[in-house]
């Protein structure tokens, strides 16, 4: 089973579009899954991190909790997948990597709001769903898949990593530390256009990742110290949603 986590506040037309597209397309892989948004509530410098340790800790507990078989999905709200497989490599985590080159009729419902980084034509770099890339895998990915049991043993994200950047920086030290296998997979996103986020924050987050590679602890934060309060529990375009004050 997907077990698909989305972070998520103040995008409200990104999460329109991902409800109307996301979910067709996940019906259309014939795999079980669910869907939850984490909102992070007013007040704080938005931190992805977190988000993603409290969608897990929810999972924990939400329809008996995971199983061997399911896979957990960290999932952008601004990427649509296009094509794109999620199975997580047992033990292990799949990066799911994008060119933004979905080719798109213009008169599609989505073409009006694709980033302006989207090329409206196919790169010869594509390769067939689910085939390994030999080579040349962009550094940058967009989703990840993961097994639940690599990403407690790592003990998820960073929880003090705020604003944007460098969270998963920090996030793939933990991988590394354990040696845990990484798959990449190309897959195609439609990358949904917005403001470029602040900086303020990213040299900050960077430097918990240097501080984790010179002390290698990570459990000064993490799955074992994450705290939140579920303020409400509600449904945003038919998808269960959790606001979360963090």
């Amino acid at each position: 089973m997907y077990k698909i986590i989305v972070p998520y506040r103040d995008r409200e037309s990104h999460l329109r579009m991902f409800a109307d597209n996301a979910i067709p397309f996940f019906e259309e892989t014939g795999r079980e899954y669910k869907i939850i948004v984490v909102e992070q509530a007013d007040g704080k410098p938005f931190n992805l991190g977190k988000l993603t340790n409290i969608g897990f800790d929810l999972y924990r507990s939400i329809d008996g909790g995971f199983k061997p078989e399911d896979s957990f999905v960290f999932q952008p709200v601004d990427c649509i997948p296009y094509d794109a497989h999620y199975d997580a490599p047992r033990g292990g985590i799949a990066k799911l990597a994008s060119h933004y080159s979905t080719p798109r009729d213009p008169d599609d419902a989505l073409a009006g709001i694709l980033s302006r980084r989207t090329e409206w034509a196919p790169r010869a770099s594509q390769v067939v769903q689910g085939e390994p890339r030999p080579h040349g895998v962009p550094y940058f990915y967009k989703a990840f898949s993961v097994d639940p049991v690599a990403y407690k043993r790592v003990n998820g994200f960073n929880n003090d990593c705020w604003g944007w950047g460098g969270e998963d920086n920090e996030f793939f030290i933990r991988l590394s530390m354990f040696n845990i296998k990484t798959v990449h997979r190309l897959c195609l996103y439609d990358m949904l256009d917005h403001e470029l986020a602040s900086l303020e924050f990213h040299n900050k987050n960077l430097n918990k990742a240097n501080e984790l590679l010179r002390h290698c602890d990570i459990y000064q934060s993490g799955l074992n110290t994450l705290q939140y309060s579920v303020k409400e529990q509600t449904g945003r375009f038919g998808i269960e949603t959790y606001v979360c004050e963090v």
